[in-house]
């Protein structure tokens, strides 16, 4: 594909000015953050950008400096935070960490202000100091955002120093308009005509022909110095992982056990309450039938303290007290 002379195309190494720091990442004072974001429609080569641009970091700052690094991505940054602080070993001696948030609209749209929208905001906010929490102190600390339209992503995680557009494929007036405004370094920029042209003809030809190598092409975007085009190609960082989309920490799946545990352990005595005309059932006999009726697994750890609890809001009184009065433990041990 032709680029017009008037458009700029650099190398890499624009970013890596950004992103690769000029002296170890350990030796800085307190953890630093780098921002950009990556803007395109579905299967225009978002992912695979990110995953280069992480592998070309990765290697300048493994030859440079003698550091840990971590790799990670998910659908949403909530995900892997809480990944992160279950997994907090991961993050031990390490000074470079990138971050590849694979589809921000999971974790919200530009007017959505959901828990979960909120939670993003939060995080990203004030993430240096998360990591701090978390024990990581004198990192860099690279986050890509990657969404499939710039007017729906929340101004806050679209509003980075560095903004990547892979393609324009939108019937959306308002959204061509957005794009073309953030491609321009002051009002009526003609140069950004240029390069928003150039990015229709890019998506026309790889959308509309099938021709899948024009998707190494990418408009960036600098706050300041305007735009060029950036060449890309196919490489990965090493060691990726990659946080499922709904990752639930395991504070947060303890209470849900044992919301569930509850729940349980009330319906069964309910249920057996009626099978057994009223007397109160002892606790081997709701294993029993926890096990044997509802085909679960049965013996998680505090699972007794729960029963009782349970049974004392149902039956009023502990367990022991009730099942002595009406001599039905035995008749429960007789069923385990």
């Amino acid at each position: 594909m032709a680029v017009t002379t008037r458009l700029k195309t650099f190398n890499v190494n624009w970013l890596k000015e950004y992103c690769v720091p000029p002296r170890s990442p350990d030796a800085f004072d307190t953890n630093r953050l780098r921002v950009m974001s990556i803007i395109g429609f579905m299967e225009s080569g978002k992912t695979t950008l990110a995953n280069w641009l992480m592998a070309q970091f990765e290697r300048s700052v493994k030859y440079r400096y003698d550091v840990g690094i971590l790799n990670i991505a998910g659908k949403t940054i909530v995900d892997i935070f809480n990944y992160l602080k279950d997994n907090s070993d991961l993050l031990r001696d390490v000074h470079y960490i990138q971050i590849f948030v694979d589809d921000v609209f999971f974790q919200g749209l530009a007017y959505e202000y959901s828990d979960l929208s909120r939670n993003a905001i939060k995080i990203y906010a004030n993430i240096r100091h998360e990591f701090e929490d978390l024990g990581v102190h004198r990192s860099v600390i690279v986050l890509m955002f990657a969404g499939q339209r710039y007017r729906l992503i929340p101004p806050f995680f679209r509003n980075t120093p560095y903004l990547i557009f892979k393609s324009i494929v939108s019937q959306d007036q308002q959204e061509r308009k957005m794009v073309l405004d953030a491609l321009s370094k002051y009002n009526k920029d003609p140069e950004a005509y240029d390069y928003f042209q150039f990015l229709l003809e890019l998506s026309d030809k790889a959308l509309t022909q099938w021709k899948d190598e024009l998707k190494s092409f990418s408009v960036v975007k600098h706050f300041r110095r305007g735009c060029f085009i950036l060449r890309s190609g196919i490489d990965r960082p090493n060691d990726l992982i990659y946080v499922k989309l709904g990752y639930e920490s395991k504070e947060k799946r303890k209470q849900r056990t044992k919301i569930d545990l509850e729940n349980l352990f009330r319906f069964s005595l309910l249920l057996t309450k009626d099978w057994k005309r009223g007397r109160p059932p002892g606790y081997k006999t709701i294993a029993k039938l926890i096990r044997e009726v509802f085909g679960l697994k049965f013996g998680a750890k505090d699972s007794f303290r729960i029963y009782q609890e349970v049974f004392a809001s149902i039956y009023g009184g502990t367990p022991m007290k009730l099942e002595t009065k009406t001599n039905f433990d035995k008749e429960g041990e007789n069923d385990a």
